[in-house]
């Protein structure tokens, strides 16, 4: 219930129903004691999305797939680089997809990237991502599903491969800069951090949880007042049943409370490589200032 849009709207764009579930409020990542309850006999799949680039439990949700006999499909739109117990998100598993906009840990401008181990969704990606095409073995073009462009330019392709060659470094500087988050951020009533993590996490976003009305302030007030001092913020993101789409469609926000609190309070603090630790002291100050009045 707590991730971007498009999580779910593939979901319905294809005639599927998403069927959500409860987040943690500091991970943001799925319940997995929830899942079960959720499961329904026309359910298909679990998709974990590893929110931030802090992965799901991966072991729960793969150990109760098998049970059910379900697929997984990996929302790693924030993980590239990340990993599980020391394992690489996209290494293992069974579907895993990456986005590369420009916003990611990298980028090829736009675009993503799925992995998978299994041949039959390999070969009818392969067809689907440029007009359904199959070739034979003597190269004669044949059409065998309603395909789209979904491929790479070869600028795009180049960019990433560039970006990808520069991605551990920029998820170490990534881990020092949200250390450094911690360090001089201190929780405080009105004020919750994420979960910290480990080496495992590759922090694509940092997001808090503040409390606006304790401050006498509205989040769109906080916001101006940090833009006026230079320094960006975001939002990420509304809980997705809480979407006009999705209370249109019957789902009742309040169901999902975690997700329903993190939609109303979360805010997203500058958080790229570029950054010097000087910069994540400065955004702390100016944001206490602000919340305080002073």
């Amino acid at each position: 219930a707590m991730s971007f849009a498009a999580s779910a709207n593939v979901v319905v764009r294809i005639g599927a129903v998403p069927v959500f579930v409860d987040v943690g409020l500091r991970n943001r990542n799925l319940e997995v004691s929830q899942i079960e309850a959720a499961l329904t006999p026309r359910t298909r799949a679990i998709m974990p999305v590893h929110f931030a680039g802090l992965a799901a439990d991966l072991d729960a949700v793969y150990a109760l797939a098998s049970r059910h006999r379900l697929r997984v499909i990996e929302d790693a739109a924030h993980a590239i680089g990340a990993a599980w117990r020391g394992r690489k998100i996209g290494s293992f598993g069974d579907i895993v997809c990456f986005s590369f906009h420009p916003n990611k840990n990298m980028t090829t401008i736009e675009g993503g990237a799925l992995v998978t181990t299994d041949a039959s969704v390999l070969t009818a990606i392969e067809q689907l991502r440029f007009h359904g095409i199959q070739r034979n073995a003597e190269g004669e073009i044949d059409v065998v599903r309603a395909g789209g462009k979904y491929n790479f330019s070869d600028v795009s392709a180049r960019i990433g491969s560039a970006q990808l060659a520069k991605l551990d470094g920029f998820n170490r500087r990534r881990r020092e800069l949200a250390g450094r988050y911690f360090k001089v951020l201190k929780e405080e009533d009105g004020l919750v951090l994420p979960e910290r993590g480990d080496q495992d996490h590759c922090w694509h976003i940092f997001t808090v949880l503040i409390d606006y009305p304790r401050f006498g302030l509205t989040r769109p007030r906080l916001q101006r007042a940090l833009h006026e001092r230079g320094i960006g913020s975001g939002v990420h993101y509304p809980s997705i049943p809480a979407l006009t789409f999705y209370r249109q469609l019957g789902y009742v926000p309040q169901r999902w409370p975690n997700a329903l609190r993190i939609g109303r309070e979360t805010l997203t603090l500058p958080l790229f490589p570029g950054m010097q630790d000087t910069d994540v002291e400065r955004v702390v100050e100016t944001l206490w200032k602000v919340l305080r009045g002073d």
